[in-house]
């Protein structure tokens, strides 16, 4: 049976591709910032946590999938976080395990915020050889697994009132972290991201619009615009809706289930000429426990 060495070398042709457009969970641009920038973990008073699953819908066999589980506590001002999360594309497995550091700032009479966080962690990239349709045993990817766990961070800060939400962050500091081993093509290495709640009537609590637009940087590729709007209701139920510039779009719904359980289901079109990189469909649940809420679904 002829070795795979050849085909491996191809996989990673095609994952080079597939990161041009990261396979990240799309909850990050409303519902779950922390993903996105790590000034906003814990951004409500004691526990919170957040499942997303997101699954190509490709009829492809091990077509990719991206999950990510975080955890936050909040005391005061003081947070702390933990994320973990894995994109699999194929053969290939990214792992991600973050520990976060976050500091809240309470300006005005606690109705503006100042948001600071740094993470810290560790990065691996493995190919799962249950899965190889071939001989088993190849040095390359011996090789390939072998490598050492790659050190990983992100750094950002953010403000946040009634009305607005900015932020600024450095979401993959691999390549400073790692010296000459750098980035994978399409980590994104800056982030800057506005966003502007309008409510209706004057009631906080009524019908809310809010737009947001994120502009990122990627190692090795264009950057990329997000521009988006979410629509909510009394705080329980959000129609959100995201265009991305590198020509995909990302729609869906959220709710409130109980006074600690939300939900929220997105779906992604396909990118043309990139069949690595389909439809998707994404899940995520975000469960608080105890502590003040921010009174936003979107956190």
């Amino acid at each position: 049976m002829k070795r795979i060495s050849l085909f491996l070398a191809m996989v990673g042709l095609v994952a080079g591709s597939a990161y041009a457009q990261p396979n990240q969970l799309n909850g990050q641009f409303f519902h779950q910032p922390y993903l996105l920038n790590p000034a906003l973990a814990g951004i409500d008073q004691g526990w919170s946590f957040f499942l997303g699953y997101a699954h190509q819908l490709n009829e492809v066999q091990d077509a990719g999938h991206t999950q990510a589980l975080t955890a936050a506590y909040r005391s005061g001002k003081t947070a702390l976080a933990i994320a973990a999360s894995q994109d699999r594309q194929g053969l290939i497995a990214q792992t991600r395990l973050m520990g976060t550091y976050a500091y809240h700032l309470s300006l005005d009479g606690d109705r503006q915020h100042l948001h600071f966080g740094l993470s810290l962690g560790m990065h691996r990239a493995q190919i799962d050889e249950s899965d190889i349709r071939g001989q088993t045993g190849d040095p390359v990817v011996g090789a390939f697994n072998e490598q050492r766990n790659t050190m990983d961070g992100s750094a950002g800060v953010a403000y946040t009132d009634a009305h607005w939400t900015i932020q600024v962050a450095m979401p993959a500091l691999s390549g400073k972290l790692n010296g000459e081993r750098g980035d994978l093509p399409g980590t994104s290495t800056f982030m800057a991201g506005v966003g502007y709640r309008f409510n209706a009537g004057g009631a906080a609590d009524g019908l809310t619009v809010e737009p947001r637009v994120y502009y990122r940087t990627l190692w090795g590729m264009p950057a990329v615009v997000d521009a988006g709007i979410s629509l909510g209701l009394k705080n329980r139920f959000t129609l959100d809706g995201v265009y991305h510039s590198s020509d995909r779009f990302t729609g869906g719904i959220s709710a409130t289930l109980t006074s600690q359980l939300s939900a929220v289901l997105l779906y992604s079109n396909g990118i043309n000429g990139i069949n690595f990189s389909g439809e998707r469909l994404e899940l995520g649940l975000k469960y608080a426990l105890g502590g003040q809420s921010s009174g936003r679904l979107n956190f």
